[in-house]
C-alpha cells in the first residue's frame, strides 16, 4: 500500500469517526418540547425522549437537599397541569413564586417524575417594556 493510500485510508477513518460522533451526539441532546399536560396525557409516547417543559414554579413545593446537592420541585401549566421534577444540582438564582422554569431531561412515569438533567429559570416580566396607552 502506498503512502498516498494509507492517507486517504486514514482520513476516510478519521472522517467517518468525527460523522458518526457528531450524529450521536446531536440525536441524544435533541429532544421534544411539550407542555405538561401533553406529557401526563400520553406518558408512553415520551418514555425514552429527552423533553423539554416549561411551567411556573409552585414556590412552596421547592425541597432542596444539600447534602445529595439535590432540588426537587413542582411546576404547572396554564391548564393547571402539575408535575414534579428532581434536579441532580444546585437550584438556580431567582427559584420564587411565578418564575417560568424550562426543564430539559427524561420522564419517568412509574413516578410520575420528571428527571430534570438541566433547569433554568426566566421571569418576562422583569424585561417587559412600560404599558402604553390605547389613546
Amino acid at each position: 500500500m502506498s503512502a498516498r493510500t494509507r492517507i486517504y485510508v486514514i482520513f476516510a477513518v478519521v472522517a467517518t469517526s468525527i460523522l458518526i460522533l457528531v450524529f450521536t451526539v446531536a440525536t441524544a441532546t435533541s429532544g421534544v418540547e411539550l407542555t405538561i399536560g401533553d406529557l401526563l396525557n400520553n406518558p408512553s409516547a415520551y418514555a425514552s425522549r429527552y423533553l423539554t417543559l416549561e411551567g411556573m414554579l409552585i414556590e412552596d413545593s421547592v425541597k432542596w437537599d444539600a447534602r445529595l446537592i439535590k432540588t426537587e420541585f413542582r411546576i404547572v401549566d396554564e391548564q393547571q397541569n402539575e408535575l414534579r421534577v428532581v434536579y441532580d444540582g444546585v437550584k438556580p438564582d431567582g427559584f420564587y413564586e411565578g418564575v417560568s422554569v424550562i426543564a430539559s431531561g427524561r420522564f419517568d412515569s412509574t413516578g410520575p417524575v420528571f428527571l430534570a438533567e438541566k433547569i433554568q429559570t426566566r421571569c418576562p416580566s422583569k424585561y417587559e417594556g412600560p404599558a402604553q396607552s390605547s389613546d
